[in-house]
This record gives C-alpha cells, structure tokens and sequence, in this order.
C-alpha cells in the first residue's frame, strides 16, 4: 500500500457532470473517477499495461481525493471547435443523401453511386469545383460545432490516491477534465506504507477534514455534515470497472451519490462584475454509520491529513 499525493497547477478546467448537456457544468473539484483516470493513466504508461488491465490492476482497492489549495471561481465559455481531422464517419445512406442535394452539386455525379463514402472527400469535391457556398455551408454543419462549457479558473490543487501497489511510479497525465484542461505537475511525493493508518470509526463519531467526502455510499448515508460545506453529485468508484464491463449497457446515473466539498461559496464583486467565489474550508461531520478513517502526514502540505472511506470501499485497514 501507498500514497502517491501531488500539487497540479491547473489554471482552468471543466470535468462534465453527467446529465448535463445543452451547458455542459462542471464539477467543482475534480471527482474521485477524475482522479482515478489521471493515475491509472499514469501507471499503465509506466507499467506498458493498456488501460483496461491497469484500471483492473488498482481500482477495486483504491481510494481517489483532492484538496483545494486556494480560491476557485467559475464562468461560462463558448467552445468552437474545428473536427475536420476527427470527422471519420462515412456517408451512410447515399441514395439519400444525394437526393437532398441542391441540382448545382447533383450534376457533378451521375447517380448516388458516384458520391464518395467519405465526408472529407465530399467536401473536397465542393472546394475543387469551386461550389464554395455549398462547401462552407457542408463544413460547417459537419465538421464545426460549439460547446457552452462551465470552467472552473484556480492557481493549485493537491490530489492524492492511496493505492494497493508496492512498486512505485510517477504521474504522467497532462489533463484533467476535458481535452482543453491541461495541467502541469508541479510536485510529487509518495507515503509509504508505514506512514499510512486506514482505522474503523464507529457512528457518532465527529471527524475533521480538508477534502471532499461522500454523504452517502452504495444508496445509504454514512455521514452528515455539521459546519456546512458544498454538495455535488459524485460517481463512485466502481463506475470505472463496470464500464468495462457493461460496455453500452452501462448508465453513469446508477452511480451518483451526493458528497459534501470542503468548500463555502459568495457572490464578490471584482471590476464592477460579480464572480461567484469558492473558498477552501475545513469540514466537520458526524458519522451516521461504521466508516474508514485514512491518516498520514503530507510531505508536500507538511500536515496531517484524515480521508473519510466508505466502509463498502475494499481497503486494508
């Protein structure tokens, strides 16, 4: 067992909250999944395992949490995206297709036989044959489209993994969230073994923490909060195997559950303009049922951190 724990400096970024889509929100912090993915990613590239086998290897017994580190603020953005290379998809139904086309373009075939299976080449036939309103028009219905994305801006965030490994390895993702949510590893450290406690905790019991917990676990409460806090709907852990296993069968809702941020929120006024703020906080909760406690010192925050786990969660204590 291990902790590998580091500080992103993320800028911006925006992690989708399934169920939405004309707005595509964002969580507040990134979800344990978020973070799973960034690590799995980064042991299947050190260990050369695909994936699938390092999401096998590790997640069944691991436990995913972050930290905020300073101020957040979130604001909406217009994404245009340009997929001419992305656009794979061939011309389906060509008989179709060439029965809607306006006749200056019909007469370039002599029949829906004669129209090329691929988009890409449709559009270039447009473009050399000087058919230039039609081809704008086809592009950019086909191969542009805009996302109304909610993006959250902070300078740091500190995200760890406690991990069944014995072999170490280092984070070599450069995203969290979305393809436009880059990020750079700023520092890294790894807890061993025996400077890591995962002890039981009875209910009714008050605990402390600085990162995210969930308020209920596999459809029942295990925490309730006492000093406030954000809540956002969570995906929980085995999400991830299941997808695999489900393939398009799987249905991400069957998985939310609600988990209190460690976060206070306030409108301030910034320019002239009002921004919503979130502010990092400690929270202080009751637990309702039996969970797990994680305790370590962090080498890169140099204090004592404690991680509320649902008992369900499969780690050795």
């Amino acid at each position: 067992m291990l902790i590998i724990e580091v500080i992103v400096n993320p800028l911006f970024y925006s992690i989708r909250i399934p169920e939405t889509y004309q707005v595509a929100e964002s969580y507040i912090l990134p979800p344990p999944t978020t973070i799973a993915g960034a690590i799995i990613y980064s042991y299947a590239i050190w260990t050369k395992k695909n994936f699938t086998d390092a999401l096998m290897d590790i997640t069944s017994d691991s436990w995913f949490f972050a930290v905020p580190l300073g101020e957040l603020t979130s604001t909406h953005v217009v994404l245009r995206r340009n997929r001419f290379l992305q656009v794979k998809d061939n011309i389906r139904n060509k008989k179709k297709f060439y029965s809607k086309l306006p006749e200056e373009v019909r007469v370039l075939f002599n029949s829906e036989a004669d129209i090329p299976y691929s988009k890409v080449e449709f559009a270039s036939m447009l473009r050399d044959h000087g058919l230039l309103d039609y081809y704008y028009d086809y592009y950019s219905k086909t191969f542009t489209d805009a996302l109304y994305r909610n993006y959250i801006f902070t300078n740091e965030i500190y995200i760890a993994a406690l991990l069944p490994l014995n072999e170490k390895f280092y984070p070599a993702f450069t995203r969290i969230g979305d393809t436009e949510s880059l990020v750079t590893v700023k520092k890294v450290s790894i807890i061993e073994e025996n400077d890591i406690k995962v002890n039981y905790v009875e209910k009714g019991e008050e605990i402390e923490t600085k990162t995210f917990t969930f308020l209920k676990y596999n459809g029942e409460a295990i925490i309730e909060p006492l000093n406030g806090g954000l809540i956002q709907q969570f995906v929980r852990l085995n999400a991830l195997i299941d997808r695999e296993k489900k393939g398009e069968k799987f249905n991400y809702t069957e998985y939310l559950e609600p988990a209190l941020l460690p976060l206070t929120k306030e409108i301030r006024k910034v320019k002239r303009k009002k921004m919503v703020i979130y502010t990092p906080t400690l929270l202080k909760v009751r637990t309702v049922k039996g969970v797990r406690v994680l305790t370590y010192k962090s080498k890169l925050l140099g204090e004592k951190m404690r991680v509320i786990i649902p008992s369900e969660a499969k780690i050795n204590e």
